[in-house]
């Protein structure tokens, strides 16, 4: 299949399944070490930490056959802005204000003598910003920022990736009165979705969301909770082909630590998204987590869930997740495995993604993570992830047929260091 610019779209929004279980660019790194940082002012410290790994990735372009392997090496940094310890909270008070800040990259090489392959080395970025005022009055103010910058190849041998820019801003105002079990909180979210390519521009779009919640503090280690959003979608920029729409949300749960070594959280209720053209929602929803500590350092957790989500390549999905996770520690080794499925179904295919207005998937995902700590300021890690898409869609670009299905193996090594 040869590449062109909308060759690539249609085969990206076909498989954007893979954005749900991991993208080809790893930004979001554990703490797995963090040093005692720099001071840069009289409150303010900065923690800079640096890493490297090493690995292979059994299928670059994400191919249902003809799987094209290839080795990686990534470059990792990031830095930390916080209080220093000693001064948050000063003397017992509280403090006016809670602040954090953080960037990051990752860089990747491809391995290969393939120059598709290496024509998809790319750089990952992010920026995090937090920002609390009057964190313990009666009405905290909070504000928070999150940028990413993700890359990942198209789904056939090209020379091209496909770059996204996700921006997600949040304020919340609390009510907190003291010596009270009710409180309550109202939110605003809004987010920024934009891909760098001019020919994906038709899948820009921007998320908001306004969310109001009260809790009920009804036993020291029971909390109740109801839950209602309402949110106004649209597509972002003129040549932007996303359909607008308006999605409500109401639940009410319980989370709960049943003894001291099982927790519960779970909630129910009913969502409905009005879409302006195409595909509609109603539906009931619900979330089960429970969660096992077996040992002092070992715990188990497992979640079912079942939602709806806006989709970038559709007009929504639906989504059946059945997760499993289990984490361990064994002096300075700490290990983390997890597997889940999704059954998934998206509704409002646009014409320029595929012939169908449907798409059902079946997802596999699964991973397992051991790091261990060398000293206070630098840890060796080792991973393998798999990644799996089953579906019964085909997509169109210029005239030719593409399976979005793919299985997936990476496995990665390397170090990181804290100062």
């Amino acid at each position: 299949m040869q590449f062109s610019p909308t060759a690539a779209v249609v085969a990206f929004l076909a498989s954007s399944a893979t954005l749900a279980i991991g993208g080809s660019t790893a930004l979001a790194q554990d703490a797995i070490v963090q040093g005692s940082g720099y001071q840069v002012s009289e409150n303010t410290v900065v923690h800079p930490s640096i890493g490297a790994q090493t690995g292979f990735d059994s299928n670059v372009f994400f191919e249902d056959s003809s799987a094209i392997g290839a080795g990686t090496l990534r470059i990792l940094g990031k830095l930390e802005l916080a209080p220093r310890e000693d001064v948050s909270g000063k003397g017992g008070t509280p403090p006016d204000f809670q602040y954090s800040a953080g960037a990051r990259f990752a860089y990747q090489e491809y391995l290969s003598g393939n120059n598709s392959v290496t024509d998809q080395r790319n750089l990952g970025l992010g920026l995090d910003v937090l920002l609390g005022i009057k964190p313990a009055s009666t009405f905290p103010i909070s504000f928070e920022d999150h940028f990413v910058r993700t890359n990942r190849p198209t789904n056939f041998e090209s020379s091209s990736t496909l770059s996204r820019d996700i921006n997600s801003f949040k304020a919340r105002i609390g009510y907190v009165p003291e010596g009270r079990n009710l409180s309550g909180r109202l939110s605003f979210t809004n987010t920024i979705d934009v891909f760098e390519s001019e020919s994906s521009a038709f899948a820009n779009r921007m998320l908001n969301n306004i969310q109001l919640g009260v809790d009920w503090q009804f036993l020291p280690i029971t909390r109740f909770f109801v839950e209602g959003s309402y949110g106004f979608n649209s597509g972002l920029g003129s040549n932007s082909g996303k359909v607008s729409s308006t999605p409500v949300r109401g639940v009410a749960g319980v989370a709960s630590a049943i003894t001291e070594s099982i927790t519960l959280r779970a909630h129910g209720g009913y969502t409905f998204g009005s879409y302006s053209q195409g595909a509609s929602y109603s539906s009931f929803i619900y979330h089960l987590e429970g969660g096992y500590r077996y040992s002092p350092t070992g715990r188990v957790q497992l979640i079912f869930d079942r939602g709806f989500r806006d989709s970038i390549n559709a007009n929504f999905f639906s989504d059946y997740m059945l997760k499993l996770a289990v984490d361990q520690q064994v002096q300075r080794v700490l290990v983390q495995a997890n597997v889940a499925t999704h059954l998934r179904s998206y509704q409002g295919v646009p014409a320029v993604v595929g012939p169908i207005a449907t798409r059902d998937d079946f997802i596999l995902s699964g991973g397992a993570k051991a790091s261990y700590e060398l000293r206070d300021w630098i840890a060796l890690d080792a991973s393998y992830d798999l990644q799996l898409v089953q579906t019964d869609f085909v997509a169109t670009a210029d005239g030719e047929s593409d399976d979005p299905s793919y299985v997936r193996h990476q496995i990665m090594a390397g170090a990181v260091a804290a100062f």
